[in-house]
């Protein structure tokens, strides 16, 4: 067995006796230690002052040897007589602040944070009705849909969902006239049929009639108007020939009927 300076036994691995190990801790066995405090006196390598016995050099001497790496201001490990200047006005700039990566004094800091915050803060425009939009966005949701439009497979199966979802049926201008019309026209009104994007009301496909049913309201309408330009534009090209018949000519049936044989 081992023994202590002090003479108690103790195990073979231990350098002291568990009362000389407590001793130590407390201060009185250990001469860096005075009335339970450390009494061990630190200096710094360059200046000399008084510092913490874990260190080496004190907070000035630390940031003057590590910030002449970062900017020109700084000789090595000597601090010049030129301090570190903001980019923007070139006010001298405290030490520490330019360690932490800022490089503009509080003044020209705040005011580029503000030049930031109005960027951010511009309107953003519509291509198309200038309106404003978010950021992300290019158009606004009802120029977007017309542009999506253009594409005839997406407007087709659009119109089929719209019509799928209201579960059209004949009105009773298109009942009473189909019962007039011969065999060969049939309905097509409820999205069976679409003519580039167009939905006519009933068709004869093998000698390429078409007839279409106006009500007096919708069909007077500027928007409605500028449609049926369109869509009868494009049944001349495809070599259509068509009719349209009004709401208000079904109370005459015979003039309807004349009508109806000069087309046929």
């Amino acid at each position: 067995m081992k023994k202590c300076k002090c003479g108690k036994k103790m195990s073979y691995h231990a350098i002291q006796c568990s009362k000389c190990y407590y001793k130590t801790l407390s201060g009185m066995g250990n001469p860096n230690f005075k009335h339970g405090k450390h009494c061990f006196i630190n200096y710094c390598e360059e200046c000399g002052t008084e510092i913490d016995y874990r260190a080496k050099r004190c907070i000035f001497c630390f940031n003057k040897n590590n910030i002449h790496q970062k900017n020109g201001n700084y000789k090595k490990g000597l601090y010049a007589d030129n301090k570190p200047k903001c980019q923007d006005c070139g006010k001298e700039i405290y030490v520490e602040t330019y360690l932490f990566g800022t490089k503009r004094c509080k003044k020209c800091s705040y005011i580029y944070r503000v030049k930031i915050h109005r960027k951010n803060l511009k309107k953003h425009l519509c291509l198309n009705c200038k309106k404003e939009i978010s950021k992300n966005a290019i158009r606004c949701h009802s120029c977007n849909m017309l542009n999506m439009l253009e594409d005839e497979k997406f407007a087709i199966k659009l119109i089929k969902n719209a019509l799928q979802g209201q579960s059209r049926k004949q009105t009773q201008p298109e009942k009473l006239l189909f019962y007039l019309l011969p065999k060969q026209f049939k309905y097509v009104g409820n999205g069976r049929l679409f003519i580039n994007r167009f939905n006519p009301d009933f068709i004869d496909i093998k000698r390429k009639l078409i007839i279409e049913v106006f009500g007096d309201y919708w069909h007077n309408l500027p928007n409605y108007k500028k449609r049926d330009i369109i869509k009868l534009k494009l049944y001349k090209k495809l070599g259509y020939k068509f009719l349209i018949i009004w709401a208000k000519e079904l109370k005459n049936q015979d003039k309807l009927q004349q009508k109806l044989i000069k087309f046929l």
